[in-house]
């Protein structure tokens, strides 16, 4: 110490020996460090060369012989303010977290190393929120290689919703040199919040990201981030998982994702299983008043599907400007496939999906169908609206006429029956089984033998020409069809 500090050592003999003993400990004020809180800075001298370290924040500071001078950054392994730990180097990261936790820290900081070298996650940890809150935020720049069979994290709560913890993952780039089955899963948590800066778990058969209900529900969640795996995001409701919980996921969000798929998944024929790989979201359950917005989906895989549909109900759920496209143009892929391997099922109301170099737009219970199976909102040409339904479709189609829309037709419902309306003006009744035509000039109609038909007063059609009978439009009076060409009977 006297040789590192220039302490005075006294020598055999010395009669003043206590002045060099006071000397150093004038010198120790400088030497050793202060420990204190930080509100307590105050409080102590700032003498030439001091230091001061605040022991609730982590700062540090230095004296000038007039201020104290700060705070300075210190680059430690491990370094806490407030309930924060900062993590700039380790081997297992899943262990320094687990670790983190025990020691009532609630917010993870993990700082990328200062070699550049890849984190290491060995250690699968389950976080019980029940307990407390956890917030992981990894810069983006940070590498985070999983080695396991399972997956790095999974979230539970474990107190039947209290709902006052909530779950925050943002940041990183999240890799695997594993096996793992998926990279995050959440069970029975409301309020929680996923946004990676890429999860690339592809060519494995992972799924990216699990939500699901066992002994309660997950609701009011939000999920964003670019992800790359087997298969996208999935829905796993208490039905499925075979526990006690709902088979609830109300109020969730997933918004500006972008999910490439890899794997392949089944043809989905009529009795496939109600489980397969290969999706970019697959929805189940009670998704009322969820809303999907801006999703980028890329079903690579053979019969990869960008988005499947089971859910028991939707209401008030919106998936807005879904665009699905593949860069390989793999076999048998699908948009949207709904009640795949399940024909019962609600679905949500799309606004304005995109598709590109997909093969199948649309599937039902496995099967391709020309129009969607559900509520369909998107725009057509000449500026109009097309309204595609379970049915077929409506289109409201029309030009620009100083800059308003002249729509030509709108069609007006109220359970079988209804209107059709050119305009303003009246060419049509709905009926349950058939449409009464009013005005023959606003409708197009595909040549038919009338006499084979079973009308009703008022009839319009058009006749093919069988029987010798004059071809053109038709009407039927009650008692006869009549051309409307040159006035003829057509029997």
């Amino acid at each position: 110490m006297a040789n590192n500090h220039d302490y005075e050592e006294p020598k055999p003999g010395m009669t003043d020996w206590h002045v060099p003993i006071n000397e150093n400990f004038g010198q120790l004020d400088s030497d050793v460090e202060v420990r204190d809180r930080e509100e307590n800075i105050g409080e102590y001298e700032p003498k030439d060369g001091a230091k001061f370290y605040a022991v609730d924040t982590g700062a540090s500071y230095y004296g000038d012989g007039s201020s104290w001078n700060g705070p300075i950054a210190v680059k430690t392994r491990e370094q806490r303010i407030g309930r924060t730990k900062h993590l700039s180097e380790g081997a297992d990261l899943g262990e320094l977290i687990s670790n983190a936790v025990a020691d009532d820290y609630t917010s993870i900081h993990i700082h990328e190393h200062e070699d550049g070298s890849e984190w290491s996650w060995n250690s699968d940890y389950t976080h019980d929120t029940n307990e407390s809150a956890l917030k992981i935020v990894a810069e983006n720049r940070c590498t985070i290689d999983y080695t396991g069979d399972g997956r790095p994290l999974t979230i539970v709560d474990s107190s039947g919703w209290s709902g006052e913890n909530d779950f925050h993952l943002e940041g990183g780039h999240w890799i695997t040199s594993g096996n793992p089955t998926e990279w995050l899963r959440v069970d029975d948590q409301v309020g929680y919040r996923i946004s990676p800066n890429l999860v690339d778990y592809y060519n494995t058969n992972a799924t990216a990201v699990q939500i699901r209900n066992d002994s309660n529900f997950s609701e009011l969640g939000v999920i964003e981030g670019d992800y790359k795996a087997g298969n996208g995001i999935e829905f796993v409701p208490a039905s499925v998982t075979g526990g006690t919980g709902t088979d609830s996921f109300q109020g969730t969000t997933i918004r500006d994702v972008r999910i490439n798929v890899s794997n392949d998944a089944d043809p989905w024929e009529e009795n496939s299983a109600a489980r397969g790989d290969g999706f970019g979201i697959w929805l189940r359950g009670n998704m009322k008043y969820c809303s999907i917005r801006r999703p980028n989906i890329f079903p690579n895989g053979a019969n990869a599907q960008a988005m499947r549909i089971n859910t028991t109900r939707a209401s008030g759920m919106t998936i807005q400007c879904l665009q699905a496209e593949t860069s390989s143009g793999a076999d048998g892929t699908v948009a949207v496939l709904a009640g795949g391997g399940d024909a019962h099922y609600y679905s949500p109301l799309f606004i304005s999906p995109q598709f590109y170099n997909i093969e199948h737009e649309y599937k039902e219970a496995g099967y391709t169908v020309a129009d969607p199976p559900f509520s369909v909102i998107k725009a057509s040409a000449g500026g109009g609206v097309e309204l595609g339904t379970s049915v077929g479709s409506v289109r409201v189609n029309g030009e620009r006429i100083n800059g308003k829309l002249e729509a030509d037709f709108s069609l007006n419902f109220n359970g079988d029956h209804g209107s059709v309306q050119r305009n303003s003006t009246e060419v049509a009744l709905v009926h349950e089984d058939h449409l009464q035509f009013k005005s023959w000039n606003a409708i197009e109609y595909a040549p038919v033998d009338v006499t084979t038909l079973s009308p009703s007063q008022g009839w319009v059609s058009y006749h093919n020409g069988n029987g010798s009978n004059t071809e053109g439009p038709a009407f039927y009076n009650g008692s006869a069809w009549r051309s409307l060409v040159d006035n003829s009977v057509i029997h």
